[in-house]
């Protein structure tokens, strides 16, 4: 597997919208619509998998959170036909937002609007001159009781087996002699996927290193980690940036401004009650899932 930065702001329109947990940081996670690919790809490729990291995925359920008994429902995906030209990506970054707390992960109200819980796959050529978006409906996907080790060796606060279901994509169709298929979409979904929020590692170097006011998101950062069949069963890679928000039962919590709320990291799982998002930092090579 390869790890590279990409150091990108990649979203889909209609999904939530992020500002910085308090003034202009620098790094914002919108969700604009449009992907601005900055292909920096001078970072590290952290390639080693670190087979005894610390596999602290705490997947006890017991939570002192209130019982809700509705969440906001969602149901906007849709399998759609690819179309366009051709082209041939090379990059894949992965983002997620979700009602975390109850077993099942949850869709949200944000802003006024409900919200489906998804995750996003965000494709690029090679040069980050071209981009797409897979986006899947995440309310099927429930609580992992597996323990996963993680690439960084940083621990696990929660994490959820995905069923990824009624994606829609405004990916052009690529190659099927070199992919064996014209829509990423069946690639993607011959293998299992998980995905969770822990401790952030190599995402804090990164903010660290390009954040100025580094102490304004301190307090709130976590890691956002990846886990799929085809690069290993039992390990989680550290791919993304997650933040939580303030929710009841879905609803996201405001302030007198009518901001979310930022919930601040936690120091163990599972997570209470909110709103999980993480957002893609680093790219994986989309030749190692075929």
């Amino acid at each position: 597997m390869v790890l590279n930065l990409l150091a990108l702001s990649a979203c889909v329109t209609g999904t939530i919208e992020i500002g910085d947990p308090v003034g202009d940081s620098g790094v914002t996670a919108t969700d604009s619509g449009e992907t601005d690919a900055d292909t920096d790809a001078d970072a590290d490729s952290d390639t080693d998998a670190d087979s005894d990291a610390d596999a602290d995925a705490d997947s006890d359920t017991d939570t002192d959170a209130a019982v809700c008994d509705e969440y906001p429902f969602e149901d906007f995906y849709s399998d759609a036909e690819v179309e366009g030209e051709g082209w041939d990506p090379y990059w894949l970054s992965i983002g997620f937002a979700a009602t975390v707390g109850d077993d099942t992960l949850q869709d949200m109200m944000w802003s006024g609007d409900i919200v489906s819980s998804y995750l996003t796959f965000n494709l690029f050529t090679e040069d980050a001159s071209q981009s797409c978006g897979i986006y899947y409906d995440l309310s099927e996907s429930v609580r992992s009781s597996q323990a996963w080790f993680t690439d960084t060796g940083g621990a696990l606060f929660d994490a959820w087996d995905l069923s990824l279901r009624d994606a829609l994509t405004d990916c052009p169709p690529v190659s099927a002699d070199k992919w064996g298929t014209r829509d990423l979409r069946t690639m993607l979904e011959q293998h299992t996927w998980g995905f969770a929020i822990g401790e952030a590692v190599r995402v804090e170097d990164y903010f660290r290193d390009v954040v100025d006011d580094f102490e304004v998101w301190d307090p709130y950062l976590m890691g956002g980690y990846v886990m799929t069949s085809a690069y290993s069963p039992d390990t989680a890679f550290e791919v993304s940036y997650a933040l939580s928000f303030e929710a009841e039962c879905g609803l996201a919590q405001t302030d007198f401004d009518g901001n979310p709320v930022y919930r601040e990291a936690v120091a163990e799982g599972p997570l209470p009650d909110g709103i999980g998002y993480a957002a893609g930092l680093y790219g994986l090579t989309l030749e190692n899932l075929r």
